[in-house]
């Protein structure tokens, strides 16, 4: 009988420690798992907002403080000029966003990933994939939303036809955007 109580005593105690060492949690991944949010190029909209890639990025620090990455996430979200009233559009799987641009009526967003040009709808559709030649480094949407301008640094202007980006001539454009 005493073997018993010491051995539930004891796996009592594992658990304990368990429990207060790795926390509590429905998905045990995530159980003492630490946070971090952080936002990458920010872009004003025609209405005011704020547009950004919002990556969460997940640890957990285990035995001498060494950080295992965990599953993170990156959303595209827009919010109010001071941050508040945060709203995610979509999720995405690009990383190396180096610019986020929203269409003036808020259909499109264009986005410079790597060297790749990506216009999505604004409920995350993947519309357009491509890798402009010259590459840019610079876009913007015509007011109508017709055109997507991309340029880089002093270099010639291309414009690209919106949602499938055919470069256009630039000869042809009279009254295109």
């Amino acid at each position: 009988m005493v073997k018993k109580i010491r051995y539930f005593l004891g796996l009592f105690v594992c658990m304990f420690f368990m429990a207060v060492t790795l926390g509590c949690s429905t998905d045990p991944s995530l159980a003492g798992a630490t946070e971090v949010i952080l936002y990458h190029v920010p872009n004003w909209t025609t209405d005011g907002r704020i547009i950004a890639h919002r990556e969460t990025e997940r640890y957990k620090e285990t035995f001498l403080s060494k950080k295992d990455p965990l599953p993170g996430s990156n959303e595209i979200v827009i919010m109010d000029a001071d941050g508040e009233n945060e709203e995610t559009l979509f999720s995405t799987n690009q990383i190396n966003i180096s610019l986020l641009e929203l269409s003036p009526s808020g259909n499109y967003v264009g986005m410079l990933a790597d060297v790749d040009l990506l216009l999505y709808s604004v409920e995350g559709e993947l519309l357009t994939h491509i890798e402009p030649e010259p590459l840019v480094d610079h876009i913007k949407f015509s007011p109508d939303e017709r055109m997507l301008y991309g340029s880089r640094g002093f270099g010639e202007m291309n414009f690209f036809d919106v949602p499938d980006l055919n470069l256009v001539d630039q000869n042809e454009l009279g009254g295109r955007g």
